[in-house]
């Protein structure tokens, strides 16, 4: 009799130990799945689908739930029975949340009514649970609360939403490990209220579902990156369009020095310049910005573009062009704008006539150092088809330089939000106009150095030669 009760004895050891094992290797595998995802979604730096993460923090939790239940855990890692059973319960509370998250980001159902109402349900059990645990009120009834919730709110919801969501194959797949999953969450619950037998089969199932969740939660990012590396793909052929858009040589002309630097915040970008020779010896430069960034701005710029080549035969006049620009952009967007310079330099006669639509001065260095600020405005292009333009002339001496620029060099912000300024950018200029593009872009560049580009920046230095 005492054999048989031993014989029995070491049969239920056995099987208890077999299953510690199987939840063991559940609860590891769990956990270096949440870490993977985990590190995947940090170490992605381009989408940020959250997806990944959620399912990482879920799994993570969950886990971590499993491995406390394993008496072969708790005692390598000298985890109390009390101290577990805690966390245990802390954890019962709280991962509906991250689950939630999880479950609904997966089928994009998160700005659903439903999802709004679990959300709060979720949160109100969360606090509740861990107020009870916190101030010792209610907590042989709040467990209970949680079976209720789960079985009577919570799976319904979710298998509504389940039911509800994209028919692909993959969450067909999906979609069966969930109920599996679910179904074994409510045996166990059940068998909380003492109604059924425990066998303990939530982690088999979440093993099931932990499969599933992975397979479709890669699917899911892969489809993500390929969507993104698509829109880059479109992006990087948009920049090479832009930049065919500007000069691809600079002229050259006797008697002139030029330098131009053309840096975009993004891949392609709203600013612009251009040149033209005229019949006459004269040259003209066009620098313009159009208000924004990306796509939408770029799209202006290339707009600007055709209408300067169009209009060439008014470059002779800075006022006229910059007129015909206006009403050529006027009526073709409301959200934006341009604004722009147009200067026309002599170099044999040592002028220059210019004519701005709402832009940043144009500086001269003059021969004695003194930098001065030439400001002959009218309204910005593409706004205002009544806009009006004048010109204004200046001398340009031997060894004088004129810097136009966007306005993303005198506004770029530094940590304490303090702009770099015209009164900087005048001090600048150092030798020829090849240096003097350096100096702008090198101190502005230092003034903004622990901050973020946030404009596009361009600058053309032309400077008269020294006789």
């Amino acid at each position: 009799m005492v054999l048989m009760v031993l014989q029995v004895q070491y049969a239920i050891s056995v099987n208890g130990l077999a299953r510690d094992i199987v939840t063991l290797g559940i609860g590891i595998i769990s956990c270096a799945v949440a870490l993977t995802a985990l590190a995947v979604y940090a170490f992605r730096k381009t989408n940020r689908d959250r997806t990944l993460l959620w399912f990482g923090v879920f799994a993570a939790i969950y886990g971590t739930r499993i491995l406390l239940s394993v008496e072969v855990f708790r005692a390598g890692f000298g985890v109390p029975q009390r101290t577990a059973a805690t966390i245990t319960l802390l954890i019962t509370y709280i991962i509906q949340i991250p689950a939630m998250m999880f479950a609904l980001n997966l089928i994009n159902a998160m700005e659903t009514r439903i999802a709004k109402v679990m959300f709060v349900v979720a949160g109100l059990l969360a606090v509740a649970g861990c107020g009870s645990m916190v101030l010792g009120i209610g907590r042989g009834i709040m467990p209970n609360v949680n079976n209720f919730l789960v079985v009577v709110f919570f799976l319904p919801t979710y298998i509504w939403s389940y039911a509800h969501a994209n028919r692909a194959a993959g969450m067909r797949w999906m979609q069966a490990a969930f109920f599996l999953f679910m179904a074994s969450v409510v045996y166990d619950n059940l068998s909380g209220f003492g109604l059924v037998r425990p066998f303990g089969l939530e982690p088999l199932g979440f093993l099931v579902l932990l499969a599933a969740l992975g397979s479709v939660s890669a699917q899911k990012t892969i489809a993500s990156e390929q969507k993104l590396l698509a829109v880059e793909r479109e992006l990087e052929i948009a920049r090479r369009i832009q930049l065919s858009i500007l000069p691809e040589t600079l002229p050259s002309k006797e008697g002139l020095e030029i330098a131009v630097r053309y840096v975009p915040m993004t891949q392609v970008a709203g600013d612009f310049y251009d040149f033209v020779e005229l019949p006459d010896g004269r040259l003209g430069v066009l620098v313009a910005d159009v208000s924004g960034h990306g796509v939408p701005a770029a799209l202006i710029a290339s707009m600007l573009k055709m209408a300067f080549v169009s209009h060439a035969s008014a470059a002779a006049d800075p006022a006229e062009l910059l007129a015909k620009l206006n009403g050529a952009l006027c009526g073709h967007f409301s959200s934006h704008f341009v604004t722009a310079v147009y200067a026309v330099i002599d170099a044999s006669a040592g002028t220059m006539v210019y004519s701005g639509a709402a832009h940043p001065p144009l500086l001269v260095r003059r021969s004695d150092g003194r930098v001065d600020e030439l400001s002959e405005n009218g309204l910005m292009l593409g706004a205002f088809d009544f806009a009006q333009y004048a010109n204004a002339s200046t001398e340009l001496g031997a060894g004088e330089q004129v810097l136009l620029y966007t306005d993303g060099l005198a506004e770029g912000s530094n940590v304490a939000d303090e702009e770099f300024g015209i009164e900087r950018l005048k001090t600048c200029f150092d030798g020829g106009a090849a240096g003097s593009i350096e100096q702008v872009f090198a101190r502005a560049g230092a003034w903004t150095a622990r901050t973020a580009q946030q404009d596009d920046l361009t600058a053309v230095v032309i400077g008269r030669s020294r006789r």
